[in-house]
């Protein structure tokens, strides 16, 4: 069973974790998303740079990936 004195202690730690966690900057979600979303389509445009370089520009991957990239990059546009 905890004391008195230990009890109090681990509230103080606590509520010292809280404050210091509290203080700590947080992007907002809607960066966060942008951040994820903008590190995707660079991803995508090194794959369709690499279909390119390997000739498959009449291929169904090279299409596809270009069709991703555009829908992400209007997205993207759209909530800037």
């Amino acid at each position: 069973m905890l004391t008195t004195n230990q009890v109090v202690l681990a509230r103080l730690l606590a509520a010292n974790a809280i404050s210091k966690a509290s203080r700590t900057p947080v992007e907002p979600p809607q960066r966060q998303v942008m951040e994820a979303l903008r590190e995707a389509i660079a991803g995508k445009q090194r794959e369709l740079e690499a279909l390119v370089l390997a000739g498959q520009l009449d291929s169904e991957a090279y299409r596809e990936t270009k069709r991703q990239v555009e829908r992400w990059n209007q997205a993207w546009t759209s909530n800037r």
